[in-house]
């Protein structure tokens, strides 16, 4: 094998090492957004059973398998992390269609990922049967 064969056969290596990278690195992404949609799904259906007239008794987990039962009277407000420690009060509703469009913009990163996942993967079995050939050569 000539030298400028063998540098392009290491060039593809390392292009190969870093689409993998990259995989992985999505694949990761994908399981965080993932998680990100199954929480907000929900809390979106814990929000929607809460009751308009009357209190109800639930119960909210504090950690470690703990939970802290609470009385829950229509006229409270939710509190809801808008992110970056920034927390507001909000009625019943508002809180429903923050978390609408929080599962909406979630599930179009998701949907990108899911696409570049896609794409990145197919580079990779690209450049892998060009490895292939030319290390055959």
């Amino acid at each position: 094998m000539s030298k400028e064969a063998q540098e392009a056969v290491q060039s593809m290596i390392l292009q190969l090492r870093l689409l993998e990278s990259y995989y992985n690195d999505l694949t990761a992404r994908e399981s965080i957004l993932s998680q990100a949609l199954l929480e907000s799904k929900a809390a979106l259906s814990a929000v929607s059973v809460l009751s308009d007239g009357e209190e109800s008794e639930i119960v909210v987990p504090i950690g470690a398998g703990v939970f802290l039962p609470v009385t829950y009277s229509p006229e409270k407000k939710l509190l809801v992390r808008l992110g970056a420690n920034v927390i507001l009060e909000k009625g019943r509703d508002e809180a429903s269609s923050f978390l609408n469009r929080r599962i909406e913009e979630i599930e179009r990163a998701l949907r990108e990922v899911v696409a570049q996942k896609e794409e990145t993967a197919r580079r990779i079995e690209m450049l892998r049967s060009e490895l292939e050939k030319a290390t055959k050569r």
